[in-house]
């Protein structure tokens, strides 16, 4: 591989890896929420980020509709602190927990997962302790999509933009605020890079008017070929190893801040529970 093409490759790499980083680094972010706390962790899929909450709070559930991910958290997850239960439909049946049960609850990037979350919510609340906090975060659609076209990712089953996202959280919180969850920098232009490059590529086969069987068969066969949401990436990830001076400036360059003009690559909502109003 001549010098050029190395370099082009490298910056996929970091394109890709720099998500793997920001995955961990959100849930270090919200150390200060979670800290001595009973927290629900939803959409715990291996269990590592439910481990890493757990270095601060005094307990974390972690719940999963994949058995194979719950098992495989069991298995490398033995912190006393810890507990993975499976459930097969976190969208329509009711959580496996008595009422005001958390402090807190932590929901990454799982919204979008789910067709109608009102069931989600209600339940939600109803585990929440009075002034209890859920922490929700979810992709941007303005950004990851065009107009006319529907989820690329076919685990994704609506995604929202702010307006969508603020009313849904409206007509469940009275208390809530929601800020921007983004890469800064030159790690916000390689995701952006990333993220226009996919859904160029994916556009025919996401379209609005596919119907949804027909589209998630082709997404499906089109991620087991270029591995998900890894388009674009041309390496292996064994062989890709991040120099601790690349994590701490990937790190750097993320932040949650106030909403502005910039559009976030990511919301994170702050709702606070009111049994009162229930």
């Amino acid at each position: 591989m001549n010098s050029k093409n190395f370099e082009s490759t490298q910056a996929v790499d970091r394109a890709v890896y720099q998500l793997k980083i920001f995955r961990t680094h959100e849930y270090e972010m919200i150390r200060d929420f979670i800290t001595n706390k009973t927290v629900l962790h939803v959409g715990c899929r291996d269990g590592e980020s439910t481990a890493l909450m757990a270095e601060s709070a005094a307990k974390v559930v972690g719940i999963d509709s994949s058995a194979e991910s719950v098992k495989k958290a069991r298995e490398s997850n033995k912190k006393g602190n810890v507990e993975f239960i499976m459930m097969d439909s976190i969208e329509e049946k009711n959580l496996p927990f008595q009422s005001s049960s958390f402090d807190v609850i932590v929901a990454f990037q799982f919204l979008e997962s789910i067709a109608d979350p009102s069931h989600f919510f209600k339940e939600i609340k109803r585990v929440l302790k009075d002034k209890g906090i859920l922490i929700l975060s979810t992709h941007n659609r303005s950004i990851r999509l065009f107009p006319f076209q529907a989820p690329w990712n076919y685990f994704h089953k609506k995604e929202y933009d702010y307006y969508e996202f603020e009313n849904l959280i409206a007509r469940h919180f009275e208390e809530f605020r929601i800020k921007d969850l983004s890469f800064t920098g030159m790690c916000r232009r390689r995701e952006l890079g990333r993220l226009t490059k996919v859904k160029i590529f994916l556009a025919p086969f996401s379209a609005v008017f596919v119907p949804d069987k027909m589209r998630i068969r082709m997404l499906e066969i089109i991620w087991n070929v270029f591995k998900g949401d890894l388009l674009f990436f041309l390496g292996k990830r064994s062989e890709y190893k991040a120099s601790e001076r690349e994590i701490r400036y990937v790190k750097k360059h993320i932040a949650v801040r106030e909403m502005s003009k910039a559009n976030p690559l990511y919301f994170i909502s702050f709702c606070t529970n009111s049994k009162k109003t229930e």
